[in-house]
């Protein structure tokens, strides 16, 4: 038996609105991120877009990624070879680290929050018995990883506590 899970179904999905003043958007890692359409806020004098990280996290509050003058989105410093300046706020490639919520102040005045899900694509073929590699991935600017754990169903396959360096396996994992 052969196991395929593309996610080649997801790229219809990549960009939608979710309701009320929010919009939601999906990019695979790699591809081009448009958070802002060009023209979109072209009539306000001045706007902010930043990127909000939650409490919890290490780099906690509002991170300025773009600005709006005269109808040109600039990069911040940080974010200056991953953004273009132009009439719309794009990244050259999205990163995973990418995912969270974006927020856009024109005038001092919230317009859009943006919350961005960045995917990464697996094509997976394995037959029954055959050992398979899973790759895991984590937002770590968002906050840091203390640990992973790998479960089928409610069944322990095998945790990694990256600060002890502890490693446990299921009493079934030998035989997977």
């Amino acid at each position: 038996m052969t196991l395929i899970w593309p996610l080649s179904w997801l790229m219809p999905l990549l960009h939608f609105s979710y309701g009320g003043n929010g919009e939601f958007v999906q990019t695979l890692v790699g591809e081009r991120l448009t958070l802002i359409t060009p023209k979109r806020f072209q009539s306000a004098n001045s706007c902010l877009l930043v990127k909000v990280y939650p409490r919890e996290s290490p780099q906690s509050g509002r991170v300025p990624v773009a600005e709006l003058t005269k109808s040109q989105w600039n990069p911040v410093p940080d974010y200056k070879d991953r953004l273009t300046p132009g009439d719309g706020v794009e990244f050259k490639e999205a990163t995973y680290n990418d995912n969270g919520n974006y927020e856009i102040t024109c005038n001092n005045i919230r317009k859009i929050i943006i919350q961005v899900e960045v995917l990464v694509p697996h094509e997976l073929r394995v037959s029954a018995g055959d050992s398979v590699k899973l790759p895991c991935y984590f937002n770590t600017k968002a906050r840091s990883v203390e640990g992973v754990r790998w479960e089928q169903g409610q069944e322990l396959v095998m945790e990694n506590y990256f600060t002890s360096n502890e490693l446990n396996s299921g009493e079934n994992s030998k035989e997977r």
